[in-house]
C-alpha cells in the first residue's frame, strides 16, 4: 500500500494507475469486445464507438434512424417543436402576419443543404462518452444535450478534426436504409455555415416568442 502512494506521486504511474482504475470501473469484457477507442474531446473525455453498426444499442438506433430523416428534411424536432409552439403564441394573439412571417422562415429553412444539429446528434448518439460505456443501452437526455454542447463546439473550433469520426459516419449512415450517401455535406466549411443559418432561424424564433409573450 505505501508502495502504491509513493507511486502515486510520479506523474507517470499516476497516470497508469488511473487508466488502469478508469477501465476496472467501467470496462467489462463484453464491453471491451464490442468498442474502440475514438476520440478525447476538449473537456478530457475519452470516446468511443462499437466496431460493428449491427452491435449499436436498438436506443441509439432509434436516435440515429430519425435523425437522419431529420437531417434530410432540414428541420430538427427541437426546432420544430419551437417553431409550433411561436406559431401558436402568434395566432392566439391573432397575430396572422407573425404566422405567416413564420411559415415563409420555415420554407427558406427548407432550402438548406441539411440539418446540421441532426448530425451532430447522430454522432452523439453513435459515439459512447467513457462515463456512460456500462450503461450504453439506456437513453439519458440529460448527458446527450451535454455531449452535444461539446461535439458542435469541438467540431466548430477544430478540436475535434471531422476526420476521425468521419469513416464511422458513413459506416453507420451507409447501414442506415434512410440515408442518401452524400458524404460531401459532411466537409467543415460546409457544416460551419449550416450550423450558423440553423442558429440564425432557432434565434429568430425565441426573439419572436420573446416578443409575442411580452405583447398585452
Amino acid at each position: 500500500m505505501n508502495l502504491i502512494k509513493i507511486l502515486s506521486k510520479i506523474p507517470y504511474f499516476k497516470n497508469q494507475i488511473a487508466k488502469v482504475a478508469f477501465e476496472i470501473k467501467y470496462i467489462d469484457p463484453d464491453d471491451a469486445a464490442k468498442m474502440k477507442y475514438s476520440f478525447t474531446t476538449s473537456d478530457g473525455k475519452k470516446w468511443y464507438t462499437y466496431i460493428k453498426p449491427d452491435l449499436i444499442p436498438i436506443v441509439r438506433w432509434n436516435e440515429i434512424e430519425t435523425r437522419v430523416m431529420e437531417m434530410t428534411s432540414r428541420v430538427n424536432r427541437e426546432t420544430l417543436l419551437e417553431f409550433s409552439k411561436t406559431c401558436e403564441a402568434a395566432a392566439e394573439k391573432k397575430d396572422f402576419l407573425t404566422v405567416a412571417r413564420l411559415m415563409g422562415e420555415l420554407r427558406e429553412r427548407m432550402e438548406m443543404l441539411y440539418d446540421p444539429h441532426a448530425l451532430i446528434r447522430i454522432v452523439c448518439a453513435m459515439y459512447v462518452r467513457e462515463d456512460q460505456i456500462k450503461s450504453d443501452k439506456i437513453w439519458n437526455e440529460e448527458l446527450e444535450e451535454g455531449k452535444f454542447k461539446v461535439i458542435k463546439g469541438d467540431l466548430e473550433s477544430g478540436a475535434l478534426a471531422f476526420f476521425l469520426i468521419e469513416r464511422d459516419l458513413k459506416n453507420v449512415m451507409t447501414f442506415s436504409d434512410t440515408s442518401n450517401g452524400d458524404f460531401q455535406i459532411f466537409e467543415k466549411s460546409i457544416l460551419k455555415n449550416q450550423i450558423k443559418q440553423t442558429e440564425v432561424f432557432d434565434k429568430m424564433l425565441q426573439r419572436l416568442r420573446g416578443e409575442i409573450t411580452k405583447q398585452g
